[in-house]
């Protein structure tokens, strides 16, 4: 078994906590929607060169080696991580996306 971590950026639309309180609109919406392939409004445009430079300083660049499997989207990324690791690896990387501007969320 494992788990996923979803992680974007947010559109203009939905890029303040504000803006999500007034639409009702949360981490697990977007997580919904993305699994059930219907709203892609909550995705902005996905810069992530300097989350995934720092994804390969630390857990190395070869796809093989790591702990976990990227499937990329055009407004995401999917990591599948197995059950053993994610109590660690959920964190470690959602805190890394964190940093550059980036959000993640189960699925």
């Amino acid at each position: 078994m494992s788990v996923n971590l979803l992680v974007w950026r947010w559109s203009a639309d939905y890029d303040t906590p504000q803006k999500r309180k007034k639409l009702k609109v949360g981490f697990a919406e977007v997580a919904r929607a993305f699994i059930e392939n219907k709203d892609n409004s909550y995705f902005g445009a996905l810069d992530s060169d300097g989350f995934m430079k720092e994804l390969q300083g630390q857990y190395g660049a070869d796809p093989e080696r790591r702990p976990f499997i990227i499937e990329t989207h055009p407004e995401c990324l999917v990591f599948n991580i197995a059950n053993r690791d994610g109590l660690t690896l959920v964190p470690a990387v959602g805190n890394m996306a964190i940093k550059h501007g980036l959000n993640g969320a189960e699925v």
